[in-house]
């Protein structure tokens, strides 16, 4: 671990940035061929999708963190069979979400806003494909952390720019030319995730020895540490699925496709935010295994500081480009309209979503599983919910947007006290 927080950072950020871009892409292209209910459907059927997707990238996660702590701790042997358990649940978990969701998928679009005959029709259209490509998803997205924790961060950014062209393409072929609309929007998804995964499969195995010794007990290590950067990730999600459902109570379909948009705002955010966070985690994994609590520090602090001016800037590009981030969506003149009345009030928000990621990061990354856990469960599950019943009933769909900024500013100050209790107990 020789290597600078900034030739970890960069890299992986550029990384997330791709990872999202599959998403961004796929919307501007439904925006133009299918249009606001494309939208409101693809919102409504992403929670399913991004569960496969969130599936991957935690156990990859979490075998990456472990990973690093055993290098840390010079434990070769460990490390190597983590690399090994780490590939055996990616393809075990596909196996299993494939089954499991190919049988609810129907009942899952009805119970996540999917009210209408149209947005059922068009959900199911997106989502039967993607269900039956769940093997790349998970592999996709889980191949990835397992590579950066390994050093080959230049070999997981080369596999996502490739999948990101590969879904670019398919996206024109698949929705332009032979006019599968959600069908197609899927099928390039799961091409592109296809490509990540088998770039980053063939240069993992060339660099694992080929024994393989299972151990119960790292299986179980693996999948303490999964619930965190699962919990972190998907929480997002459980926020999308009761976001959407207020949406329909006030404003329709409509009111789904304008949060669809934003949703690819907070996407693009959280994205740059995870590469800050997931970045510098091999470094903090491996000073944490190795008892080096100055560099830790030190490490936390620059991290903090790299993401606040990165962040920073983002956001303010994004204020600028307030009115032609909305064109590319080609939406009717009422999304316009609320996503011009509600768009201050939910970017608000933007500013804090870093701090809510990085907390978290540090506090599964450091093995406070727990802690992590608390912080992220309060958003969908106790905060945002409280703030989602009572602002829309004082500010109609307005309440709605504000809701989420001031979840993001009362996670971020307790995310900050948890992290202060922790620096007092363990003098880091």
């Amino acid at each position: 671990m020789k290597k600078s927080l900034a030739s970890y950072l960069i890299p992986s950020i550029l990384v997330s940035i791709l990872g999202g871009a599959y998403i961004i892409i796929d919307g501007i292209f439904i925006g133009k061929y299918v249009g606001d209910d494309g939208l409101s459907a693809i919102n409504i059927a992403w929670p399913i999708t991004a569960f496969i997707q969130t599936v991957g990238l935690a156990i990859g996660t979490s075998a990456g963190v472990l990973i690093s702590i055993y290098e840390g701790r010079n434990d070769e042997e460990k490390r190597r069979k983590i690399e090994w358990l780490g590939i055996f649940l990616l393809l075990a978990l596909s196996v299993v979400l494939l089954i499991i969701l190919s049988v609810f998928k129907n009942q899952l679009l009805v119970l996540f806003g999917a009210k209408t005959d149209k947005l059922l029709q068009y959900g199911l259209e997106y989502l039967e494909i993607i269900i039956l490509g769940s093997l790349f998803q998970v592999f996709g997205m889980g191949l990835a952390p397992i590579l950066r924790n390994k050093g080959k961060i230049k070999t997981v950014m080369f596999s996502m720019i490739l999948g990101t062209l590969g879904n670019f393409i398919g996206d024109y072929l698949f929705m332009a030319v032979f006019d599968l609309k959600l069908q197609g929007a899927a099928i390039a998804s799961v091409i592109g995730q296809a490509i990540t995964g088998i770039i980053c499969l063939v240069v993992l195995l060339k660099n694992l020895d080929i024994k393989i010794n299972f151990e119960r007990k790292l299986i179980g290590e693996i999948l303490k540490v999964f619930v965190s950067p699962f919990v972190l990730t998907y929480s997002a999600s459980i926020l999308l699925i009761i976001t959407n459902l207020v949406c329909m109570k006030y404003g329709g379909s409509k009111c789904v496709a304008t949060y669809t948009i934003y949703s690819y705002i907070i996407y693009i955010i959280q994205a740059s935010s995870s590469g800050c966070s997931d970045g510098a985690q091999p470094l903090l994994s491996y000073y944490y295994g190795a008892n080096d609590y100055d560099k830790l520090k030190r490490t936390r602090r620059n991290l903090y500081l790299f993401t606040s001016l990165f962040i920073g800037l983002m956001c303010i590009v994004f204020l600028i480009l307030k009115k032609p981030i909305v064109e590319l969506f080609s939406s009717s003149s009422e999304v316009i309209s609320m996503y011009n009345e509600g768009y201050i009030l939910f970017f608000i928000g933007l500013i804090f979503i870093s701090f809510v990621k990085l907390n978290c990061s540090y506090l599964y990354a450091t093995e406070n599983s727990l802690k992590a856990n608390i912080l992220v469960i309060l958003d969908p599950i106790v905060i945002n919910p409280i703030f989602l019943l009572v602002l829309p009933i004082l500010m109609g769909i307005k309440g709605i947007w504000f809701s989420y900024s001031l979840s993001q500013i009362l996670l971020t100050i307790l995310g900050f006290l948890m992290i202060f209790t922790l620096k007092k107990a363990k003098n880091s």
